[in-house]
């Protein structure tokens, strides 16, 4: 994946299904493009609940007020809201090469928080990034025609109430965290965001 083109695109705040819609729109003009391409979406969501292709309905406890929608990513359930950062990365994957780009992922995950004094590790059975036994960082991809759609979502300056009405990822007694709930302040979304797509880029040439 050396010498590749990354296209940062900052969508801002964006309600979940515009986003989808924009991941498709570049996932179609990524199979027109060269191989050695990415576009690397970020956004903020208002409050949203997805479900990965494999979810039970009783993952969710209580959708009261809150859009739900069934996407094509791999994982269970999981939230979005604003403060929380996401991160769709388009790009062509070489064959049989999904492991090592989620991989890739959480190595992104790990180096960010890392800068901020955050001692975070993965876990072999549970895709996403953790600290101790709280999740900080989901992850789920869909890959179609080698072509990658959805990622990750760091949970920076949100609130964690959300999660009390899901069963996050298979995992009923799951317990999230966020770095502002770690480091005790409110962080510069931005900052967070331009620091996720530098180590992002580091890695990406590293696959």
């Amino acid at each position: 994946m050396s010498a590749c083109l990354i296209e940062e695109h900052d969508l801002g705040t964006i309600p979940y299904l515009e986003a989808l819609q924009q991941q498709i729109i570049f996932a179609q003009r990524l199979a027109q493009d060269t191989p050695d391409k990415c576009y690397l979406l970020l956004a903020e969501h208002p409050p949203v609940i997805t479900l990965g292709k494999r979810t039970d309905p009783a993952a969710i406890k209580d959708s009261s007020g809150i859009e739900v929608v069934s996407v094509e990513r791999g994982g269970g359930a999981t939230v979005h809201m604003l403060g929380q950062l996401v991160c769709y990365p388009i790009t062509r994957l070489p064959a049989y090469r999904v492991r090592p780009y989620i991989r890739m992922l959480e190595n992104t995950l790990l180096r960010l928080l890392d800068r901020y004094g955050i001692a975070a590790h993965v876990d072999s059975y549970n895709p996403g990034v953790w600290v101790g036994d709280a999740k900080i960082a989901a992850i789920g991809i869909r890959v179609r025609d080698r072509i990658t759609r959805h990622g990750l979502a760091l949970n920076v300056n949100n609130s964690l109430e959300l999660y009390e009405r899901i069963v996050p990822c298979h995992m009923p007694n799951m317990v999230s965290t966020s770095m502002r709930e770690l480091l005790g302040r409110k962080l510069d979304l931005q900052e967070v965001k331009h620091r996720l797509v530098r180590y992002f880029e580091a890695n990406f040439t590293l696959m």
